[in-house]
């Protein structure tokens, strides 16, 4: 669990680098989560993330941060 919360938080800190939208560590933890489902989801289609796979590599996090930083884009545009 401490893993998935680390990897989260990093993924949510570059999308929101990338985007600008803060760096609220509880915000990046979310995006970061959220956005690896949402990744999965963009991707495979499928619903399934790599977190729920349980595999991190290079692919997911790809995919994480291509879903964090949509999400982040959309948090933007939305507020």
């Amino acid at each position: 669990m401490f893993i998935w919360l680390v990897f989260g938080a990093v993924i949510g800190w570059v999308a929101s680098s990338v985007v600008g939208l803060g760096s609220n560590l509880i915000l990046n933890i979310l995006v970061g989560i959220v956005g690896a489902f949402l990744g999965g989801w963009l991707v495979h289609r499928d619903a399934s993330s790599p977190i729920e796979k349980g595999n991190i590599n290079w692919q997911s996090v790809w995919v994480s941060l291509l879903g964090a930083i949509v999400l982040c884009v959309l948090l933007k545009i939305f507020s």
